[in-house]
């Protein structure tokens, strides 16, 4: 059993129809009792509010419903009245039309089981990863060694020299950089991402750099193939790449370059030309 299985990945990606089915259900089941002032009744108003309030939720990852990122928030009242629709609601159902509801609660909580087993695992492979520490004091916190080991480079080295009132843009994404290191972000926008220029648009972001032009630039090792353009400079952000390039030249790289059979992080960090 593959933790990586993109069936179980995608395990959660029913949930919105679910809910949809089951607010039609209860909807029905309500309208037909108009007036009906017993306790099944308000049952019913309470069980729709759930449902209506867990499918709202799983509208803002509607076409990629999962478990995992946003889901452990987004998709968890939507889970949990499902669990209690498979294992409550339709044995009972199935009960009271004279059939067995205990085979599907069997059934039910068998696929529960697996479904739990794969997550802690999935869990406990990326709890693994974090055995890094990174940064001391109130800031310190515990990473993976793949990036961790970069950043700590970069801080070292920047610790080392003097830099009061320097100012630090990091690009395409990192602002916690600049947190770790005190140094401030001269414009206004902390990622430079697809998602970023798209809402700003390139050019004013530009222009934020040419008229606050920072002492350090860091280029991140950040790809972004969830936005359909995979690198800062080739993909996207070619006029920003040009301006950074005639400007500043390199200080310092921490981590590794990729090669085709290695992937790695690495950060090259630029200083201003003179």
């Amino acid at each position: 059993m593959t933790v990586h299985s993109s069936a179980w990945a995608n395990c959660a990606r029913p949930l919105l129809v679910i809910m949809l089915a089951a607010w039609v259900i209860t909807l029905v089941g309500l309208l037909q009792c108009r007036g009906d002032k017993t306790p099944l009744q308000l049952d019913r108003v309470l069980r729709l509010s759930l449902i209506t309030f867990a499918g709202l939720l799983l509208l803002k990852m509607a076409l990629f419903t999962r478990l995992a990122h946003y889901g452990f928030v987004l998709a968890m009242p939507a889970t949990l009245l499902t669990v209690v629709l498979m294992l409550d609601w339709l044995p009972r159902w199935i009960d009271q039309r004279g059939g067995s509801g205990l085979v599907v609660r069997f059934a039910v909580l068998v696929t529960l089981a697996m479904v739990v087993h794969v997550h802690v695992r999935r869990m406990n492979q990326w709890l693994n990863l974090r055995q890094f520490d990174l940064a001391s004091g109130a800031d310190a916190m515990v990473v993976d060694e793949f990036r961790g080991a970069a950043v700590a480079a970069m801080i070292d080295h920047m610790s080392q020299s003097s830099h009061p009132g320097k100012t630090l843009v990091v690009l395409p994404e990192g602002v916690m950089l600049n947190y770790l290191l005190r140094m401030d972000n001269p414009t206004p926008y902390i990622t430079f991402l697809p998602s970023d220029m798209m809402m700003f648009g390139e050019q004013p972001m530009l222009d934020a750099l040419q008229q606050h032009p920072p002492d350090y630039i860091a280029m991140v090792h950040r790809l972004t193939p969830e936005y359909g353009k995979r690198v800062f400079g080739q993909d996207y952000g070619a006029e920003l790449m040009q301006w950074v390039t005639a400007n500043y030249m390199l200080d310092r790289q921490f981590g590794e370059l990729p090669t085709a059979d290695r992937p790695s992080f690495f950060i090259l960090l630029l200083r201003r030309n003179s």
